[in-house]
């Protein structure tokens, strides 16, 4: 029951590990319990949220004006490296919902879902150590 409790608070964009990873200890989970479930409950609903992201951002570029999406298609072909930006974005904490996103950040970028999906994994671990970090249960 410990582990759903974890489980469930990190599944929620309100909550996510920010929330969740303070949860653990409180009801008897180690640390390293705390964090992989914690871990895998922020990551699950992600691939169904990119797929909803993708179909409707697909949607919103076509309905775009021409200038608009030209407008658009040049700020996103300026950047240098779209995943670069979207592992920071889900790797720094600064909101409740970082996986959630990150998953958005993909999807308007245009990085494809097999990219993107290994990135936003990655950058939810850095942000589970740096949450553990500064949350101060290093034991």
């Amino acid at each position: 029951m410990e582990h759903l409790a974890v489980f469930s608070a990190a599944m929620l964009p309100t909550m996510g590990m920010w929330e969740s990873i303070p949860i653990g200890p409180d009801v008897g989970l180690s640390l390293k319990q705390t964090y992989f479930v914690a871990l895998l409950g922020s990551m699950l609903p992600i691939p169904f949220l990119m797929a909803v992201l993708y179909e409707i951002t697909g949607k919103l570029w076509e309905l775009q004006p021409p200038n608009t999406l030209q407008l658009a298609g040049s700020m996103v072909q300026g950047l240098t490296n779209r995943e670069t930006v979207v592992l920071v974005i889900t790797a720094i904490p600064c909101f409740t919902a970082n996986v959630w996103v990150g998953a958005l950040a993909a999807a308007l970028m245009k990085v494809s879902i097999r990219k993107a999906m290994p990135i936003i994994a990655m950058g939810d671990i850095i942000a589970g150590l740096i949450i553990i970090i500064l949350s101060g249960n290093m034991t």
